[in-house]
């Protein structure tokens, strides 16, 4: 795959022949249009297609927070792309078929804003999810009026419960409702600011596995 700049009549997008034109984060391409292989895959080969499989179907119910958590993570990866990337590298245990997510090293936003201090949670009812944290801003690139972001994941379903911009980091608290099919469930729970000044995200911090019960 090359890329280029304008082109004889500017860049193309499309299929002329064997060729394909596209552009991809502002920059325009053209490639070959890839050949299907007859051939039957290795076992590795299997494996790393199922590997990759896995890790994209556990990161499709993430996709609204890691959209904002990975944007800038590598500039010349999609925020989609460098979440499967880190989680991959780093999250990732085990060898097929026996392989499992590490709740403890997910991250759901890298960046260099900076976090918050002894941020806990706390279960005051029973579809109640309280995380709380230290609001006062000690750190030079911390403001009041950063706006969180969290996941709480159903390990059980692969569902989540998302929310961005439902608080900010001057509060301190933030409670959240969960639907009946999270009760009697474990529960992974993640914070994570932003700032509306910079744009910058900070690195999530995991808060645990945590059950709901009646």
């Amino acid at each position: 795959m090359a890329h280029y700049e304008n082109g004889i009549n500017g860049s193309f997008h499309g299929k002329v022949g064997p060729t394909v034109g596209c552009t991809w984060k502002g920059v325009d391409y053209i490639r070959a249009v890839p050949k299907r292989s007859k051939k039957t895959p290795s076992a590795k080969q299997a494996a790393t297609r199922l590997t990759f499989k896995f890790l994209h179907e556990w990161l499709a119910p993430l996709k609204e927070v890691i959209t904002i958590g990975f944007k800038d993570f590598n500039p010349k990866m999609t925020a989609r792309m460098a979440a499967h990337s880190y989680t991959y590298h780093h999250a990732l245990r085990g060898e097929y078929p026996d392989q499992y997510i590490d709740y403890s090293s997910v991250l759901i936003s890298y960046g260099p804003l900076s976090g918050v201090e002894h941020a806990a949670v706390r279960l005051p009812g029973s579809n109640i999810i309280e995380i709380t944290w230290n609001p006062e801003n000690e750190l030079c690139d911390a403001y009041s009026g950063d706006v969180l972001f969290y996941l709480v994941y159903n390990r059980v379903t692969n569902e989540a419960l998302q929310g961005i911009g439902t608080g900010t980091r001057s509060e301190g608290i933030l409670r959240i409702e969960v639907p009946g099919t999270f009760i009697n469930q474990e529960l992974e729970v993640y914070l994570a600011f932003k700032s509306l000044k910079t744009n910058s995200v900070s690195i999530s911090q995991y808060l645990g596995t945590h059950k709901l019960g009646f």
